[in-house]
């Protein structure tokens, strides 16, 4: 093997022993099996770290998990403040009536694309209030986009001509989930293509538990709770819901080892 490649497969194990993975770890992926013809070495140890190594490793994974906690936290602020304060701006310009029919209106649709649970769902979370505030301004935001250059109080008239109370009635679409419990869907067999599909809200792929944040460093942005993403396991669980997402293992793929 050339020097330069030699030196360019050392720095890429240089990254990976940075974001806290051990020296054990790396040898024993890189030491698995060779295909019969290996061209680009350099390229098939990036791409086994890189499959087999997602986010920081186990030394710095206690640390990344306590700022990503920190960073999630500041975001829901941030954004429950703007909320608010979006809210009390719409509360100044519309009726009370008009308010609630947007709430309404909002409520009706979130129903219509993810089932009756998820209202339940958002108010164990946020509390009634909030959810009522997070409907109306995702309503008005809505209701601007589609009617751009309207006043707000035009635009949400007009949307809300739009939202006839017979929609109610429109069939919902089928979540394919092993079972229901009194017209209550069941979120326990949901796979990540199907969670990613329906539930944008980001609920955790492994437990389901709304409590989660989206993580960016995995390769499809998938929200995991703090609780599994903390837990040994949960390396070996995403990377066989990511091959099964994919449909097929490819033949260069080697088993994730677990953080011990």
């Amino acid at each position: 093997m050339p020097e330069r490649i030699k030196w360019r497969i050392g720095g890429a194990i240089k990254q990976f022993l940075a974001r806290g993975w051990r020296p054990e770890q790396i040898t024993n992926i890189l030491s698995a099996p060779l295909p019969a013809n290996v061209e680009r070495p350099y390229r098939l140890v990036l791409w086994r770290l890189r499959k087999n190594m997602l986010g920081s490793g186990p030394r710095l994974g206690r640390l990344q998990r306590q700022w990503d906690r920190i960073h999630a936290q500041r975001v829901r602020t941030a954004a429950q403040r703007a909320n608010r304060q979006a809210f009390e701006q719409i509360s100044s310009m519309l009726t009370p009536e008009v308010i609630a029919a947007v709430a309404a209106a909002s409520a009706a649709k979130v129903e219509r694309l993810h089932g009756t649970a998820a209202l339940a769902m958002s108010v164990d979370r946020f509390g009634a209030a909030e959810t009522h505030r997070n409907q109306v301004v995702t309503g008005v935001q809505v209701a601007q986009a589609r009617f751009p250059g309207r006043s707000l109080a035009d635009a949400v008239q007009r949307w809300l001509a739009e939202q006839p109370q017979a929609q109610r009635s429109v069939q919902k679409p089928q979540i394919p989930v092993s079972s229901t419990v009194d017209g209550v869907v069941s979120l326990a067999d949901l796979s990540l293509g199907e969670l990613l599909e329906l539930t944008p809200s980001g609920r955790c792929v492994k437990c389901k538990s709304l409590d989660a944040v989206v993580r960016e460093e995995l390769p499809l942005g998938t929200p995991v709770c703090e609780s599994c993403w903390e837990s040994e396991e949960i390396g070996a669980f995403l990377r066989r819901e990511i091959d099964d997402l994919a449909g097929s293992r490819s033949p260069e793929a080697v088993t994730y080892l677990e953080a011990s």
